[in-house]
């Protein structure tokens, strides 16, 4: 019984993954009363990440802001039509180096608890061995190799 409940975690948190395949999350972009989210997404990649005639260059199906209205700034939740169009907006992310805005992929809780638990060993290879690592998912790879402490 629990493998099978395990196995359904699994399961779940793959089909969750696969369904925020074409979802980014834009970070620290100012609130207005009556904004239309999707053209302040597009205002944005064109004026922050510095993309040309961004109207031809990225199809966005939905994009909303993410929990209740308060007094912080809320983040934009963004739906691209194509897992393409969403990379290439990641790809320009690095535009954002040194300022307060920010950009990152949507993820199941699952993932982002894992990713969590990892991420001082991820510092620790990046600031004291000096390597190039990163997530995929919630594994850790170095140097385009999975690793496993």
């Amino acid at each position: 019984m629990k493998k099978e409940n395990d196995k359904l975690k699994v399961d779940l948190t793959d089909v969750q993954f696969k369904s925020m395949r074409n979802n980014l999350i834009f970070y620290n972009i100012d609130e207005s009363e009556e904004e239309n989210c999707t053209e302040t997404v597009m205002t944005f990649c064109e004026e922050n990440l510095k993309i040309e005639q961004v109207a031809t260059k990225i199809k966005v199906t939905d994009a909303y802001r993410l929990g209740k209205k308060s007094d912080k700034t809320r983040p934009i939740l963004v739906k691209f039509h194509s897992f393409e169009n969403r990379d290439f907006v990641k790809r320009n992310a690095k535009q954002l180096k040194g300022s307060s805005y920010g950009i990152s992929e949507q993820l199941p809780r699952e993932i982002l608890k894992r990713r969590k638990e990892k991420l001082p060993i991820l510092k620790d290879l990046r600031e004291r061995l000096n390597l190039k690592a990163y997530f995929v998912k919630d594994k850790i790879y170095v140097n385009g190799k999975e690793y496993v402490p």
